[in-house]
Order: C-alpha cells, then structure tokens, then sequence
C-alpha cells in the first residue's frame, strides 16, 4: 500500500515516521552521489528505543486503519 491510499490523518502520521527515522539524510560522496540512503545513514547513529517508538506508532496507525 502507498501511503497517498491512506486517509489524510494517517498520511501525516506516517510521514513523521518517515522523517524521524530518516532525520540524518543520506551520505553523500563529493560528487553529490548517495552513498547511504537516509534511512541507514541515520540508522547507525540512532539507538533502539528510537526505533522501537517509530514501531510501535505503525502498528498502531495499522491497528487504526484495520479499525475503519
């Protein structure tokens, strides 16, 4: 599913999701090329508990949208 298929509420949801877990952006080299995305860029500087919130709001935007 893409998120633009989810309701307007859930869509911003995600998309806080989306940008917590990517906080860092992606490394680049000098020529502008990415190196890593911004996902595993950030990922290496982040600790679980981050993670484990991000985790437990998509299982409860899940729950939600199988509630509807």
């Amino acid at each position: 599913m893409n998120s633009n298929e989810l309701p307007k509420d859930l869509q911003k949801r995600i998309e806080i999701i989306k940008n917590e877990a990517g906080k860092k952006g992606a490394l680049r080299d000098s020529e502008g090329n990415v190196i890593k995305d911004r996902y595993i860029n950030t990922s290496k500087t982040r600790v679980n508990r981050t993670y484990a919130k991000l985790a437990r709001e998509i299982y409860a935007i899940y729950n939600e949208l199988n509630s509807r």
